[in-house]
């Protein structure tokens, strides 16, 4: 079963097409990378494909859902915008505390200790394997931190598939490459999930396959080290 069919998508606004009848498949367990200059229609893709744009016309399932069900699809997607957004006055495990009682996962609590078990327990999951600092607020963390700590978000909710819209736009090479890896866990930190990673190939392109292939075997590594 593929976790997304794309059929004959358009979308059109007055004075111009962003989509002009594009289709893909998405398998289970794939790193999808969707490559194109600026303008090309990346974002406009990823926005229909998470309902948060509505396509002008053509077919589209995500695991199996049609985006009629707009529900339904966004309890199955977790996404990493292309700009910021975190709230900076909050600490970072303020952040995900926020997410998860939006998401109905849990309910709100004025404390991190007086939060559900089962919340502590997957915050602590993530945040211990990519190494973030729970208690910081987030104007005092690094561009990557920060990038880390959406991808964490987006995956808070045991999402079905994860989006990443230019996850490494504004960052250094080092952080970059840091993201890579981040991008990497994320895939093999809940089996079988696809990523769809969206890149300006005329910027950086996406990540290789020889970083990618290296980033998993770290990834592997360091989850297999956790108690």
């Amino acid at each position: 079963m593929n976790a997304i069919e794309v059929r004959g998508l358009v979308k059109r606004y007055r004075a111009c097409t962003a989509l002009d009848g594009i289709s893909f498949d998405v398998a289970e367990g794939e790193l999808f990378c969707l490559l194109g200059p600026n303008g090309a229609g990346k974002t406009t893709t990823v926005s229909i494909l998470t309902t948060i744009l509505a396509p002008t016309s053509g077919e589209v399932r995500v695991c199996g859902v049609d985006l009629t069900q707009a529900r339904e699809v966004r309890r199955k997607v977790g996404i990493v915008f292309q700009g910021p957004s975190l709230d900076v006055n909050l600490t970072a495990e303020e952040n995900l505390r926020l997410h998860a009682v939006l998401y109905g996962l849990y309910p709100w609590r004025p404390l991190y200790r007086l939060m559900p078990g089962a919340y502590r327990a997957r915050v602590d999951e993530l945040a211990g394997l990519l190494d973030l600092p729970l208690g910081r607020p987030v104007r005092t963390l690094s561009g990557g931190n920060r990038r880390k700590l959406e991808i964490i978000r987006g995956l808070l909710h045991r999402p079905s598939i994860l989006f990443l819209d230019e996850p490494t736009s504004g960052l250094d090479p080092a952080l970059d490459r840091q993201l890579d890896e981040t991008a990497a866990w994320a895939s093999t930190s809940s089996p079988g999930l696809p990523v769809i990673w969206v890149q300006d190939q005329v910027v950086t392109g996406p990540p290789t396959l020889e970083q990618l292939q290296s980033a998993l075997i770290r990834a592997e590594h360091s989850a297999a080290k956790q108690p």
